[in-house]
Formats: C-alpha cells, structure tokens, sequence
C-alpha cells in the first residue's frame, strides 16, 4: 500500500468528485448548494496561503481518494478554514491519515493560529475524525444554506 501526499490541481476536483462519499456529498450540499465539483474546484482555489499554495491530494496505490486544504480567512488573518472530502477508500488508511492531518494542522497554526470550520452534524463519522485530529467541536447550530444543523470545530495554536 503507498499513500503520497502532492500538491492538489484545481482538476482534481473532477476526478474525485464522482467518487465522493455520500456523507461529504450530502454536507456539501447543505453548506452552499452547489454542484459538488464546483465546490471542491472552489475549496482548491480558495487554498492560497500567503506564501503557499495550501491544498493538497492524498493518492493511495496511484488513485485519488482525497483532497484537503486550508483556506485562510483573509490576507491579513491570523485564521484559515481546514477542510477535506474523500472517496470511500480513505477507509483504508484511517491512521495514515489522522496522522498526517495531525501534521498538517500543527505546521500550519503557526501562520494561522487558529483552525475553524464546520462539519454537518449527520456526518458522525468526520466528527468523530475531527476530535481525533485534535478538534474541539462545539454543539450544533443552523448553518448553510440547507441551515441544518453543523458543528463548528476549531484548533488554536
């Protein structure tokens, strides 16, 4: 099994957007309504740090099966916006990927000191990711379009 990290392309999003699973396609959804490739092409672009570019690929045995990134809040903010989505075979590698998450968000609090975003509450499996990534996760609110219930989790540096 070889899992490598690279730099995400804006075309990624094609690719992997078909494969995604439900969960994230539903949270998608609800977030902003907009066509699921269209979201992730955006995700990608928005990952432009100051320095960096801050989105990235997850490829397993030469296939891609996720992509993740940081979008920060504003040129001048001390905050970004993490965020990832994933076909069904990030299920084989749950600890590669918890580790390397780990490493990414702990690389960047140091430009961004703090890490915030929201999950949709029904997709218990990436809240659950989150907390072991080291997220705190506060309770449910209305948020999106859908204004379903999503929890904000955030990190401080």
């Amino acid at each position: 099994m070889r899992v490598e990290i690279t730099p995400a392309e804006v075309g990624d999003a094609d690719v992997l957007a078909p494969r995604l699973r439900p969960e994230d396609r539903d949270e998608l959804k609800a977030m902003d309504g907009m066509d699921t490739a269209a979201s992730i092409r955006g995700a990608i672009s928005a990952s432009r740090g100051r320095v960096k570019d801050m989105a990235f690929a997850v490829w397993l045995d030469g296939q891609l099966i996720c992509l993740f990134g940081f979008i920060p809040a504003g040129a001048m903010a001390d905050e970004a916006h993490p965020w990832l989505v994933a076909s069904p075979e990030v299920e084989r590698i749950p600890s590669i990927l918890t580790k390397q998450s780990q490493r990414y968000c702990s690389a960047l609090l140091g430009d961004y000191p703090v890490l915030f975003n929201y999950v949709d509450a029904r997709n218990t499996r990436s809240v659950s990711w989150l907390e072991s990534v080291g997220f705190s996760i506060q309770p449910a609110e209305p948020f999106g379009v859908g204004r379903l219930p999503f929890h904000r989790f955030e990190m401080r540096g």
